[in-house]
């Protein structure tokens, strides 16, 4: 299953292709511009001279970067089978020092459900605040380096993680979320 669910990955994400950072190709389903392959280049060049051993974990944990209105505007979600980190980000031309900073904490906090996984961190019901806590630790560690240099815009991302804001993607259905995604996208 895990090959056939490749190919048409690999099938579907050429037809939106963008480029490629190293091993990791990233594609963007949201518009035909090259705004989105620019900004990631540029998130990932500021991990690799901010962080990296968080750089080397995204290298290694993700292979599909892919910008899609199938999730929450802002957010991430990892496949681990495929290492496909999927986010929804809307880019403009320019983009801020800001905009960099949170895309490189979502980066982070995807490519650490990778890691959790290659480990055999099982996803349970029982361990996802558990997970979801050690995701929003790697970020906060991160964050730590970033305000040796942007301290205002580190403090501004800098959260302690609390179950609660994870309520709907610990509590809601499988169809109740895919129904939602469909209804955003519809709306979009």
């Amino acid at each position: 299953m895990k090959a056939v669910a490749k190919w048409v990955m690999i099938r579907l994400v050429r037809t939106a292709k963008q480029g490629s950072y190293g091993p990791i190709h990233i594609s963007c389903f949201v518009s035909d511009n090259n705004e989105f392959y620019d900004f990631t280049v540029a998130t990932l060049d500021f991990i690799k001279k901010t962080d990296a051993r968080r750089f080397k974990r995204i290298l290694k944990e993700i292979d599909w970067l892919v910008n899609t209105r199938r999730i929450k505007r802002n957010c991430g979600e990892y496949r681990h089978k495929m290492k496909l980190c999927s986010v929804n980000r809307e880019i403009k031309e320019e983009y801020s020092k800001d905009d960099v900073v949170y895309f490189s904490t979502v980066l982070i906090h995807e490519a650490t459900h990778g890691y959790l996984c290659s480990r055999k961190v099982e996803h349970t019901k029982e361990r996802r605040a558990s997970i979801e806590r050690i995701c929003v630790a790697e970020e906060n560690r991160f964050l730590r380096k970033v305000a040796i240099s942007y301290p205002k815009i580190a403090e501004q991302y800098y959260y302690e993680f609390n179950p609660d804001d994870w309520d709907y993607s610990f509590n809601t259905s499988k169809w109740k979320r895919a129904y939602d995604e469909m209804v955003r996208i519809i709306r979009s």
